[in-house]
Parts: C-alpha cells; sequence; structure tokens
C-alpha cells in the first residue's frame, strides 16, 4: 500500500464544533442560496496553475445552481492558497468564518506539470466541500466494513493524523437523521480512495477524477434551479392584483437574456429597476412603461460595485431597497430618489441575518416582500 496517496489532509470543520454538527450536507446553515455568485480569489499560485483550477472548478455550475466568479474581490468567499499543508476547504459557508486575508482552500501538491487527472481529482473534491458536500465515505449506509486498526495506522503514516482525526474524517458515520443523502456512490468525487487492506472484507475503490451521476444529481438537488451555464431569460410580467387574487397576465415581453435583473418597481407610468453587468456592477435604470411599451431610459447610474441589491421600490420621491453586506446579512435602506439623485439615507435597519430576501415592494403603509425560508 503506497504511502504516496493523497487525500484531503485537514478536516473541514470548525475549531470547537463537533464533526456531527458540521458534516451535515443537507444542514441549511452550510450551504449557500441557490443563484448565488460565489467569488473566487487566490491568495497566491502560479497564473498557469491558478488557471487550471478555475477551468476544473466552473464544472460544478453546469448542474448546481451556484456561480463562482473568479477575481481580486477583497470580500471574496472563497480564498485559495497554493503555500499550506495538504488540500483541504472549509466546508460551505464555514468560509465566511475565515478571516479574510487567510485561504478557505488550499492544493497544497498541485504544480504546473501535474497531470490533468489529478488536477480534475482535487479540484472538484475541494470545491465539492466548498459547497457544503462532506465525504462518501461517510455516508450512514456505506455499508464499508473498515479494519480499524489498519485505517488508524495508514492515516498516521500518510497525513500524520492522529487517532480521533481518523475517526472524524474516515471511520465515523454520519447520521440518518440529520443529514441529507442519497445511496452510496462508490463513484463520487467526494469519495477517497480506499485500498483492500483498511477493510475487513476486501472492498477497495480506486481514485475518482470526475463528477458521477449521482454528484450531478444531488448538487441539483441541493442547489434547485437554473446553472449559470443554461441558456435563460428574465420575463416581465403585467397582470390585475386585488390584494389577494391575481387576475389573468395582460403583457408579458422578454427583458433579458440573462437572470441579471435584481428589483423592479412600476406606477402605472414610469418603471425602475435594478441590473448587473458583466463586471458584477449593479446600475439603477429609469424609463417610461405603459404595461406594454418602454420608453428611452431617463436616468442610469451604478448603485454598487457588487451584486448586493436584493429588492427596489420607489413611488417617485422616496427609495427603499434591500441590500446585502459582507457577512451576507440584509439590510433596508430608505432615502430620498427624484428620479437622478439620492438623498442622505433616513433609515437604514437589519431585516435578515442571512442573504433570504429576493424583492420588496413599500408604499408608504404597507410593505411586500420575498423570502427564501
Amino acid at each position: 500500500m503506497s504511502d504516496e496517496i493523497k487525500v484531503c489532509s485537514v478536516p473541514v470543520f470548525s475549531e470547537g464544533v463537533e464533526s456531527s454538527e458540521l458534516y451535515l450536507v443537507g444542514l441549511t446553515a452550510y450551504l449557500w442560496i441557490a443563484g448565488m455568485t460565489l467569488r473566487v480569489r487566490f491568495l497566491d499560485g502560479e497564473p498557469i496553475v491558478q488557471k487550471k483550477v478555475e477551468v476544473v472548478a466552473h464544472q460544478w455550475s453546469q448542474f448546481a445552481n451556484i456561480k463562482f466568479q473568479f477575481g481580486n474581490d477583497l470580500n471574496a468567499e472563497i480564498r485559495i492558497s497554493f503555500t499550506r499543508k495538504g488540500s483541504w476547504s472549509m466546508l460551505g459557508t464555514d468560509a465566511l468564518l475565515v478571516n479574510r486575508d487567510e485561504p478557505t482552500m488550499n492544493f497544497g501538491w498541485l504544480k504546473a506539470d501535474s497531470p490533468d487527472e489529478e488536477y480534475s481529482r482535487v479540484v472538484l473534491h475541494e470545491f465539492g466541500h466548498a459547497l457544503g458536500f462532506t465525504h462518501e465515505h461517510k455516508h450512514p449506509e456505506s455499508g464499508i466494513k473498515w479494519n480499524r486498526e489498519a485505517v488508524i495506522d495508514y492515516y498516521r503514516r500518510t497525513n500524520g493524523w492522529n487517532e480521533d482525526a481518523t475517526t472524524r474524517n474516515v471511520l465515523q458515520a454520519e447520521s440518518k437523521d440529520r443529514t441529507q443523502y442519497s445511496a452510496f456512490d462508490r463513484e463520487s468525487i467526494m469519495l477517497y480512495a480506499i485500498p483492500a487492506e483498511l477493510t475487513t472484507d476486501g472492498f477497495s475503490t480506486g481514485w475518482n477524477t470526475q463528477l458521477s451521476a449521482t454528484d450531478k444529481q444531488f448538487a441539483q438537488r441541493l442547489y434547485p434551479g437554473t446553472p449559470p451555464g443554461a441558456k435563460i431569460t428574465t420575463i416581465l410580467y403585467v397582470r390585475p392584483f386585488d390584494g389577494r387574487t391575481f387576475g389573468p397576465v395582460t403583457s408579458s415581453q422578454v427583458v433579458s437574456e440573462g437572470d441579471g435583473w435584481r428589483g423592479w418597481s412600476w406606477d402605472g407610468s414610469t418603471a425602475s429597476y435594478l441590473a448587473v453587468d458583466e463586471k458584477r456592477q449593479t446600475w439603477l435604470y429609469v424609463r417610461p412603461f405603459d404595461s406594454r411599451t418602454f420608453g428611452p431610459v431617463t436616468s442610469s447610474q451604478v448603485v454598487s460595485e457588487g451584486d448586493g441589491w436584493r429588492g427596489w421600490s420607489w413611488d417617485g420621491s422616496t427609495a427603499s431597497y434591500l441590500a446585502v453586506d459582507e457577512k451576507r446579512q440584509t439590510w433596508l435602506y430608505v432615502r430620498p430618489f427624484d428620479g437622478q439623485t439620492f438623498g442622505s439615507v433616513t433609515s437604514k435597519q437589519l431585516v435578515s441575518r442571512g442573504d433570504g430576501w429576493r424583492g420588496w415592494s413599500w408604499d408608504g403603509a404597507t410593505a411586500s416582500y420575498l423570502a427564501v425560508g
């Protein structure tokens, strides 16, 4: 049995938190919001290695409704280094607990001349952790008959783990009651290779280097919606509503060939809306709209250098909107707006400790909004 086998060498749970609380693929606290754009920043590394990592990571976005935006954003949720020991990643949103100048993911042995197969194996695995997926060999119904002493000895030699670390990372299965899981998948990218010497019945698996069919299905289930690479359109609908019941659609039209619109307000004659450009800047547009036809844009301006605004309402004089801060908390702002220029903020309040609010409307007396449970 070779000692050169390389696996995730650092546990993906926080200090002081029991693994049973963190290795839960379906636990909402560690899953990102479906449809999010996760910013990714390299803290170091050769450009050729960085590019190879980026290309492989995007494979997840073909199936999970999550987009990875690689760049140099100082507030990036995922920060990658190549200088630490081993290859590892924080589990899902646990990355938000890490100081911004520290990595949330590391590739300790990837080099410019590493085989493409090794890039595929390691990068897909670690980005799976970044999405909140745990190790497949800890599946509640894996049925793996471990040779405990052989496993402990093996990981002590290869990874330097003590018995407790090996138990948490390899031997201890997840709880059925608190884990969302499919049938055990021996082809999963999240599975360690298992030499026959580590089991009592000779069961073994090799290295998986690609996403399995189950990996893809599970990604779609936990991050539902249209994946970033899919062709989508944004459609505007107009229909009667008396506060309780919708009438038939009176007007519908495609307003965008992408999913970049983030907020909408309309008083019957003037529309205002938010849209995100290719640089992730959020723009505010104002223009006439008679329920069927748009007039020319009368005002446009960048209101945010990021994609943090989640709702918009305007009655012609007062604007109110939702914005998400760097901690993913949602804030409500109220301020004057004359169609061209914003006045000072007159009210600001925290409305959610998460990024679950998706739409907002307010006429000065009654508010209505969308929220993800």
